[in-house]
């Protein structure tokens, strides 16, 4: 049992080190990352919104500006040129465009007078808008931003005249792009902040809300320039559901008064402001608050702009969600499967499944109290590595543990009963090689002058002849309930009402000894001639039970006065000619069936005198 426990503890290291290796490759497998992206949605829900940098505002496109406004929108640039000149002249840092403004089409020659004139408005908008843009920049202070498209892996720029407008020429253009991984019907929970230029020598592509971010920040801009590359992204930390983020009616900004656009200022003053749609159902995204998680609610989408301004926000209050790197995940990950292998190596599986939810609890709690720090860890990674590990390990304990059980159980069916084998290869706590104090009856047994015989006789034939009898007298005994102690030479120590309580343990043990009896004289002894017989003594008392002997040397067996009585009223059975003797202790637990026969108190050595009994159906030696 110990080499096989070593084997187990070798096997739960092995299997223990490489789970805990693979912890940082499991958040990217699809059923994983699925359910992490469900707590996660948990997460913000519960957290609800949190504080904003107060540096961000929206503009809004709404229904009401569509309402309000009464040209068609492709003439709206006189509209967004008077929002941009009224919002940099009361106080807006930074002005982000939330619009692509396309390239206008060329007129044929076919065009008609009114398609011209259509054409011209268009253009005079479009003109009005740069010339705003303009003011807003050199003449208010105010960096205006534009939105762009990367297309095909380039960069697909708005009309020219509004970037010579805003007066930085393609610094000034930010891309507006959804991960090609993210579909619309998914909650979006990362942003390119930085898309790596396609030709050798191009400058890399920034986001719109990464770029307004950085010019709102101007310490922070030379550090962020020279430090990132390639594709950078980031899990976004939602300040919230929709409408978090404060909204401003386009309407509003434009048809204020002075007095009244005096008091909406203070929204946008000293901070960045983003003109955007939110009424175009088109632009709409599922974020972390949409799904309801518990309880009813509607779902809810967030408008294009509204989601750029989350990445802004994040980036100016320095709360982006940064993932648990690698090295703290196998860290967390291989603590936490010790705990669980360890549970599952020392105590049953109904305490070892216990640690394991407790932990799976533990994990999830942290999760959130780290979600709240700005830190996601990947708790359904966890959750799932844990119950993985915590499968195999209990396959290889089981396999492990099974073969050893089915070794023992065939090693010592013999020598007990099938229901006491199966109480001791239960007691998975090992309560039984601790030690226990019980009353048993204890049975010795001796064949008699079997000493001399084996002097004469050939060694070999001995030892067959020794193996055959305790054979036959283990069956008895296990056919009886009783189980063999140890054998001695030619006796046996045998054990009746243990490890299973048993009020019959006396009369089954006197009715072995009969069986026994009767069964020794079918053997022939060595000599070949007579019969054998063996004097059998028992007794009824107290002993301890358990582990006995040294670091090097351990014996499973009782020990106490009832194990020496019985063992010195054994001695008796030749000095009274009897094949059976008992105690009075024991007798007493027999009815006048047994038709027992007192045969007075005798002397043992170590106590005082006992009461001897026999049964009258035992053959007498005489």
């Amino acid at each position: 049992m110990r080499r096989q426990r070593t084997r187990l503890l070798i096997a739960g290291v092995l299997l223990w080190l490489l789970t805990a290796a693979s912890a940082p490759w499991w958040p990217a497998l699809p059923g994983i990352a699925w359910l992490d992206g469900q707590l996660e949605n948990a997460w913000f829900q519960l957290r609800g919104p949190r504080p904003t940098s107060g540096q961000v505002a929206i503009v809004a496109i709404d229904d009401a500006s569509l309402a309000q406004l009464p040209a068609p929108t492709v003439y709206w640039g006189t509209y967004y040129a008077e929002a941009v000149r009224r919002l940099s002249r009361t106080g807006a840092e930074v002005i982000a465009l939330d619009i692509y403004f396309a390239e206008l089409p060329l007129l044929g020659g076919r065009a008609t007078e009114a398609e011209r004139q259509m054409k011209a408005l268009e253009v005079q908008a479009n003109t009005e808008l740069g010339a705003a843009l303009a003011e807003a920049r050199f003449v208010n202070n105010c960096m205006v931003l534009l939105a762009a498209f990367i297309e095909d892996g380039r960069l697909k720029p708005p009309r020219q005249e509004l970037i010579a407008g805003a007066g930085g020429g393609y610094d000034t253009l930010g891309a507006i792009n959804l991960l090609t991984t993210t579909a619309r019907d998914e909650v979006v929970r990362e942003f390119a902040l930085r898309w790596p230029a396609v030709e050798e020598g191009s400058p890399d592509v920034i986001s719109l809300p990464y770029l307004a971010a950085h010019e709102l920040c101007d310490p922070c801009r030379e550090a962020w320039y020279s430090s990132s590359y390639g594709l950078q992204t980031a899990r976004i930390n939602y300040a919230g559901p929709a409408g978090t983020i404060p909204r401003i009616s386009l309407a509003d900004v434009i048809r204020a008064t002075p007095e009244e656009l005096a008091e909406l200022s203070a929204q946008w003053r000293g901070g960045l402001v983003f003109i955007g749609d939110t009424a175009m159902p088109q632009d709409t995204h599922v974020t972390p608050y949409s799904r309801p998680f518990l309880g009813g609610g509607e779902f809810e989408r967030m408008p294009g702009v509204e989601l750029l301004a989350n990445v802004t926000d994040a980036t100016l209050a320095g709360r982006q969600l940064e993932p648990l790197p690698s090295w703290p995940l196998t860290i967390l990950a291989a603590m936490m499967l010790l705990l669980s292998g360890l549970a599952i190596y020392l105590w049953p599986w109904l305490a070892g499944v216990l640690v394991d939810l407790g932990l799976a609890a533990g994990v999830a709690s942290w999760g959130y109290y780290w979600f709240l720090g700005d830190t996601l860890v990947p708790v359904g990674a966890l959750i799932a590595l844990l119950i993985v590990h915590g499968a195999l390990a209990r396959l290889v304990r089981n396999v492990l543990l099974e073969r050893e059980r089915r070794r023992l159980a065939h090693y010592f069916s013999r020598y007990t009963s099938p229901q006491a084998l199966k109480h001791v290869l239960d007691d998975e706590e090992r309560r039984l090689l601790a030690g226990e104090r019980c009353e048993v009856v204890v049975m010795f047994y001796d064949i008699r002058g079997f000493t001399t015989m084996s002097e004469r006789a050939e060694p070999d034939a001995a030892i067959a002849f020794l193996t055959a009898f305790h054979d036959r007298m283990a069956g008895i005994i296990a056919a009886h309930g009783g189980w063999v102690d140890k054998f001695l030479g030619d006796g046996a120590l045998v054990i009746f009402g243990f490890p299973i309580s048993d009020p019959g343990a006396p009369l089954k043990a006197v009715g072995c000894a009969k069986q026994m009896i009767a069964a020794a004289a079918d053997f022939t002894p060595l000599s070949g001639e007579g019969r054998v017989a063996i004097g059998v003594g028992l007794h009824f008392g107290p002993v301890v039970i358990g582990n006995v002997g040294s670091a090097t040397k351990l014996d499973f067996t009782a020990i106490g006065d009832t194990v020496n009585t019985a063992a010195r009223v054994q001695d008796l059975c030749k000095q009274h000619g009897r094949p059976l003797l008992m105690t009075g202790e024991l007798a007493a637990y027999l009815g006048r069936d047994q038709r027992l026969v007192a045969l007075g108190a005798a002397q043992v050595r170590g106590r005082s005198a006992v009461e001897l009994y026999t049964c009258a159906s035992a053959v007498s030696e005489e």
